[in-house]
Protein backbone atom coordinates (compact mmCIF):
# COMPACT_ATOMS: atom_id res chain seq x y z
CA UNK A 1 0.00 0.00 0.00
CA UNK A 2 1.31 3.38 -1.27
CA UNK A 3 1.82 6.29 1.52
CA UNK A 4 0.24 9.34 0.61
CA UNK A 5 2.98 12.23 1.45
CA UNK A 6 1.11 15.36 3.26
CA UNK A 7 2.18 19.00 0.87
CA UNK A 8 2.89 21.50 3.39
CA UNK A 9 0.55 24.39 3.00
CA UNK A 10 2.56 27.46 2.98
CA UNK A 11 -0.37 29.62 1.84
CA UNK A 12 -0.14 32.28 5.08
CA UNK A 13 4.02 32.46 4.92
CA UNK A 14 3.96 35.35 2.52
CA UNK A 15 1.37 37.19 4.69
CA UNK A 16 3.47 36.46 8.20
CA UNK A 17 6.79 37.77 6.60
CA UNK A 18 5.06 40.90 5.63
CA UNK A 19 3.53 41.70 9.26
CA UNK A 20 7.63 40.93 10.22
CA UNK A 21 8.69 43.42 7.99
CA UNK A 22 6.14 45.69 8.53
CA UNK A 23 6.60 45.54 12.12
CA UNK A 24 10.73 46.15 12.22
CA UNK A 25 9.67 49.44 9.90
CA UNK A 26 7.46 50.56 12.21
CA UNK A 27 9.86 50.35 15.73
CA UNK A 28 12.59 51.72 12.99
CA UNK A 29 10.06 54.89 11.94
CA UNK A 30 9.47 55.15 15.51
CA UNK A 31 12.42 55.35 16.67
CA UNK A 32 13.84 57.28 14.47
CA UNK A 33 10.97 59.81 15.06
CA UNK A 34 11.57 60.06 19.26
CA UNK A 35 15.42 60.75 18.44
CA UNK A 36 14.42 63.30 15.89
CA UNK A 37 11.67 64.31 18.33
CA UNK A 38 14.02 64.55 21.37
CA UNK A 39 17.03 66.55 18.97
CA UNK A 40 14.53 68.89 17.86
CA UNK A 41 13.43 70.02 22.12
CA UNK A 42 16.81 69.68 22.64
CA UNK A 43 17.79 72.17 20.04
CA UNK A 44 15.14 74.62 20.60
CA UNK A 45 15.96 74.49 24.64
CA UNK A 46 19.33 75.11 23.41
CA UNK A 47 18.38 78.17 21.47
CA UNK A 48 16.16 79.39 23.98
CA UNK A 49 18.70 79.56 26.47
CA UNK A 50 21.35 81.13 24.39
CA UNK A 51 18.58 83.74 23.66
CA UNK A 52 17.95 84.13 27.65
CA UNK A 53 21.69 84.63 28.07
CA UNK A 54 22.03 87.38 24.99
CA UNK A 55 19.42 88.99 26.76
CA UNK A 56 20.89 89.70 30.16
CA UNK A 57 24.43 90.56 28.13
CA UNK A 58 22.24 93.26 26.31
CA UNK A 59 21.28 94.77 29.92
CA UNK A 60 25.14 94.67 30.41
CA UNK A 61 26.34 96.16 27.14
CA UNK A 62 23.73 99.29 28.07
CA UNK A 63 25.18 99.79 31.40
CA UNK A 64 28.83 99.96 29.63
CA UNK A 65 27.85 101.78 27.09
CA UNK A 66 26.83 104.60 29.17
CA UNK A 67 30.45 104.62 31.61
CA UNK A 68 32.01 105.11 28.27
CA UNK A 69 29.81 107.95 27.51
CA UNK A 70 30.86 108.96 30.84
CA UNK A 71 34.82 108.26 30.22
CA UNK A 72 34.89 110.25 26.98
CA UNK A 73 33.54 113.13 29.24
CA UNK A 74 35.75 112.83 32.25
CA UNK A 75 38.77 112.74 29.23
CA UNK A 76 37.22 115.67 27.78
CA UNK A 77 37.41 117.95 30.88
CA UNK A 78 40.69 116.12 32.05
CA UNK A 79 42.67 116.83 29.05
CA UNK A 80 41.96 120.34 28.74
CA UNK A 81 42.77 121.27 32.33
CA UNK A 82 45.54 119.45 31.99
CA UNK A 83 46.80 121.29 29.13
CA UNK A 84 46.58 124.51 31.63
CA UNK A 85 49.95 123.45 33.33
CA UNK A 86 51.36 121.36 29.99
CA UNK A 87 54.89 122.97 30.26
CA UNK A 88 55.35 122.98 33.42
CA UNK A 89 53.97 118.83 34.04
CA UNK A 90 55.92 117.79 30.76
CA UNK A 91 59.28 118.91 31.76
CA UNK A 92 59.16 117.73 35.37
CA UNK A 93 57.36 114.76 33.92
CA UNK A 94 54.20 114.88 35.99
CA UNK A 95 52.16 115.22 33.14
CA UNK A 96 50.63 111.24 33.29
CA UNK A 97 50.15 111.44 37.36
CA UNK A 98 48.24 114.95 36.92
CA UNK A 99 45.82 113.49 34.00
CA UNK A 100 45.44 110.11 36.07
CA UNK A 101 44.17 112.25 38.96
CA UNK A 102 41.88 114.99 37.18
CA UNK A 103 40.37 111.74 34.59
CA UNK A 104 39.55 109.73 37.79
CA UNK A 105 38.15 112.71 39.81
CA UNK A 106 36.06 114.00 36.70
CA UNK A 107 34.69 110.96 36.42
CA UNK A 108 33.55 110.80 39.84
CA UNK A 109 31.99 114.14 39.58
CA UNK A 110 30.08 112.95 36.32
CA UNK A 111 29.17 109.52 38.40
CA UNK A 112 27.60 111.45 41.79
CA UNK A 113 26.30 114.12 39.63
CA UNK A 114 24.18 111.48 38.03
CA UNK A 115 23.85 108.89 40.43
CA UNK A 116 22.57 112.15 42.72
CA UNK A 117 19.57 112.98 39.65
CA UNK A 118 18.18 109.33 39.64
CA UNK A 119 14.94 109.24 42.36
CA UNK A 120 16.72 106.98 44.83
CA UNK A 121 20.06 108.36 44.83
CA UNK A 122 21.55 105.12 44.88
CA UNK A 123 24.28 103.02 42.22
CA UNK A 124 21.46 100.53 42.16
CA UNK A 125 18.80 102.81 40.98
CA UNK A 126 20.99 104.97 38.55
CA UNK A 127 21.70 101.58 36.72
CA UNK A 128 18.03 100.65 36.86
CA UNK A 129 17.71 104.47 34.09
CA UNK A 130 20.54 102.71 32.35
CA UNK A 131 18.69 99.56 31.04
CA UNK A 132 15.17 98.50 29.80
CA UNK A 133 12.42 97.73 32.58
CA UNK A 134 12.28 94.13 31.45
CA UNK A 135 15.42 93.82 33.48
CA UNK A 136 14.47 95.32 36.84
CA UNK A 137 10.60 93.90 36.65
CA UNK A 138 10.06 91.13 38.86
CA UNK A 139 10.79 88.06 38.47
CA UNK A 140 13.93 89.26 36.73
CA UNK A 141 16.19 91.97 38.82
CA UNK A 142 19.22 94.18 38.31
CA UNK A 143 21.54 94.59 41.69
CA UNK A 144 24.55 96.12 42.87
CA UNK A 145 25.65 95.82 45.85
CA UNK A 146 28.35 98.68 45.69
CA UNK A 147 27.85 102.11 47.38
CA UNK A 148 29.32 103.69 44.63
CA UNK A 149 32.55 103.58 42.63
CA UNK A 150 36.07 102.86 43.67
CA UNK A 151 39.32 105.15 42.29
CA UNK A 152 42.53 105.01 42.09
CA UNK A 153 44.60 108.08 41.31
CA UNK A 154 47.71 106.75 40.61
CA UNK A 155 47.32 104.19 37.75
CA UNK A 156 43.72 106.13 36.50
CA UNK A 157 41.12 103.49 36.50
CA UNK A 158 37.71 103.56 38.32
CA UNK A 159 35.92 99.85 39.65
CA UNK A 160 31.95 99.47 39.67
CA UNK A 161 31.93 95.87 41.61
CA UNK A 162 29.23 93.95 42.25
CA UNK A 163 26.39 94.68 39.48
CA UNK A 164 24.05 91.71 38.65
CA UNK A 165 21.52 90.99 36.12
CA UNK A 166 19.47 88.01 36.41
CA UNK A 167 16.97 87.34 33.82
CA UNK A 168 13.96 85.63 33.58
CA UNK A 169 11.63 84.52 30.58
CA UNK A 170 9.40 81.60 29.93
CA UNK A 171 10.61 79.74 32.58
CA UNK A 172 13.99 80.16 31.72
CA UNK A 173 16.38 81.74 33.58
CA UNK A 174 20.24 83.36 33.32
CA UNK A 175 22.61 85.72 35.70
CA UNK A 176 25.39 87.70 34.69
CA UNK A 177 27.92 89.17 37.55
CA UNK A 178 30.76 91.19 36.60
CA UNK A 179 32.67 94.00 37.92
CA UNK A 180 33.39 97.48 35.68
CA UNK A 181 36.82 98.39 34.93
CA UNK A 182 37.29 102.19 33.71
CA UNK A 183 40.93 103.01 32.18
CA UNK A 184 42.05 106.20 31.62
CA UNK A 185 42.66 106.80 27.79
CA UNK A 186 46.39 106.35 26.88
CA UNK A 187 47.95 109.29 25.96
CA UNK A 188 51.35 111.12 27.24
CA UNK A 189 51.69 114.07 29.07
CA UNK A 190 55.09 113.50 29.35
CA UNK A 191 56.58 114.67 26.61
CA UNK A 192 57.40 118.31 25.15
CA UNK A 193 54.37 120.29 23.22
CA UNK A 194 56.69 121.13 20.08
CA UNK A 195 57.54 117.40 19.04
CA UNK A 196 56.42 116.52 16.07
CA UNK A 197 57.13 112.45 14.45
CA UNK A 198 58.84 114.19 11.51
CA UNK A 199 61.59 115.65 14.17
CA UNK A 200 64.65 114.21 13.88
CA UNK A 201 65.83 112.23 16.97
CA UNK A 202 62.36 111.40 17.96
CA UNK A 203 62.25 108.42 19.29
CA UNK A 204 59.34 105.24 18.81
CA UNK A 205 58.11 106.11 22.00
CA UNK A 206 57.55 109.85 21.36
CA UNK A 207 55.65 109.06 18.42
CA UNK A 208 53.47 105.96 19.53
CA UNK A 209 52.50 109.17 22.68
CA UNK A 210 51.56 111.36 19.35
CA UNK A 211 49.71 108.74 17.69
CA UNK A 212 48.03 108.33 20.76
CA UNK A 213 46.63 111.70 20.88
CA UNK A 214 44.89 110.98 17.50
CA UNK A 215 43.58 107.83 18.03
CA UNK A 216 41.34 107.73 20.98
CA UNK A 217 38.71 104.35 20.94
CA UNK A 218 36.98 104.92 24.79
CA UNK A 219 35.88 101.30 24.05
CA UNK A 220 38.77 99.94 24.92
CA UNK A 221 38.41 102.00 28.47
CA UNK A 222 35.80 100.02 29.85
CA UNK A 223 35.95 96.00 30.28
CA UNK A 224 34.10 93.56 32.41
CA UNK A 225 36.35 92.22 35.19
CA UNK A 226 35.59 89.07 37.48
CA UNK A 227 32.96 88.39 34.65
CA UNK A 228 30.60 85.33 35.41
CA UNK A 229 27.34 83.92 34.25
CA UNK A 230 25.28 81.00 35.95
Amino acid sequence: MRRMKKKLNDQGAALITAIVVLAFISVMVTVLMYSSGVNYIMKTTDMKIKNNFYASETAMEEIRGALVAMAGEAYDAAYKEAFQNYSANAETSTGNEVFNSLFVNKFEEIWNKNVNATAGKTTQAYLATLVDDVYTTAPSSLTCASAGIEKNEIDGSIYLRNVVVRYVEKGFESEIRTDFRVEKPEVNLNIGSSVKTFDPGVTQEQKDALASRKQLNLKTCVNYYNWEKK
